[in-house]
C-alpha cells in the first residue's frame, strides 16, 4: 500500500500554490487552468452560492464584485478593531465588505438571494486550500490528507491558529506551520549545500513586501529580524 505525499501549500495574499516532493525534487503542480500559481480569490454566485476559485472568480467578480473575495490573508486572525485592518481599509479600494463578526473579528459581508450572508477569512482561505487540495490529490492520484503550510513570519499566534482551522476546515491536517522566510532559506541552502550563513530573504509578492534575515547553523534556520510594507505588491486590484 502506497502512502500519499504530505504537500506543500504557499496559501499566499495574492497568488497560491501546492507543491509535492518526490524523487529528490520538489514538482510545482498545476492547476486545473494549466498554471502553477492560482489567484487567492474566492467568488460566491449571487443566486445559487455557488463557489469559483482563482482565475475563474477572477473572471465573474465584476458581475457582483461584493461577492468577489480576496485579500484573506490580511484579514484572518484579526479583529475588526485591528490597526492593520483600518489601515488596510483606508490605504486599499476593495469591492467587498468587512464587518465585524462574532468576539469582534473581522469578517466579510456578502450578498446571496437578496440576503446578508457571513463568511470568515478561515471560510473563504478553506476554500482556496480546499482547490489545491484537490489538484493535488487529482495530480498524486490518491486523497490528499497532509499539509505543510507557508506563513509570513510576522504572523501572530491568533493568525497561525485562524490558518490551521481553515486547512481542516478544508480537509487538510497542518503537519507544519513554517514562516515564508525560513521556506526560502531551506531550499537555497539545500541547493547550494550551504550549512553555515546568514541568508538575506526579499520577498516582493502580488500583495505584501517582506524582507527577512535568516541565520543558518547546520539543521537550525533562526529568523533574526523582519521588515517590510504589508501594504506593498507587485498586483494592483
Amino acid at each position: 500500500m502506497s502512502v500519499v505525499p504530505a504537500v506543500g501549500i504557499d496559501l499566499g495574499t495574492t497568488f497560491s500554490c501546492v507543491s509535492v516532493y518526490r524523487n529528490g525534487r520538489p514538482e510545482i503542480i498545476a492547476n486545473k487552468d494549466g498554471d502553477r500559481l492560482t489567484p487567492s480569490v474566492v467568488y460566491f454566485d449571487p443566486k445559487t452560492a455557488e463557489v469559483s476559485i482563482g482565475n475563474m472568480a477572477d473572471d465573474l467578480t465584476p458581475q457582483c464584485p461584493s461577492n468577489g473575495l480576496y485579500d484573506a490573508k490580511r484579514i484572518i486572525g484579526r479583529k475588526y478593531d485591528d490597526e492593520a485592518i483600518s489601515r488596510y481599509m483606508i490605504y486599499k479600494e476593495t469591492s467587498f465588505s468587512l464587518v465585524k463578526g462574532e468576539d469582534d473579528q473581522a469578517v466579510f459581508e456578502l450578498n446571496i438571494s437578496g440576503q446578508k450572508v457571513i463568511k470568515t477569512p478561515e471560510e473563504v482561505s478553506a476554500e482556496v486550500l480546499k482547490y489545491l487540495k484537490n489538484i493535488a490529490s487529482e495530480y498524486l492520484d490518491d486523497d490528499v490528507t497532509e499539509a505543510v503550510v507557508s506563513v509570513p513570519a510576522y504572523f501572530s499566534n491568533a493568525q497561525r491558529k485562524a490558518t490551521k482551522k481553515a486547512a481542516e476546515l478544508a480537509g487538510l491536517k497542518v503537519l507544519k506551520l513554517i514562516t515564508e522566510p525560513t521556506a526560502a532559506a531551506i531550499h537555497y541552502v539545500s541547493d547550494r549545500r550551504k550549512h553555515s550563513s546568514n541568508i538575506l530573504v526579499f520577498d516582493f509578492g502580488g500583495g505584501t513586501l517582506d524582507v527577512s534575515v535568516i541565520n543558518v547553523q547546520t539543521n537550525t534556520f533562526e529568523v533574526k529580524v523582519v521588515y517590510g510594507d504589508t501594504l506593498l505588491g507587485g498586483k494592483k486590484y
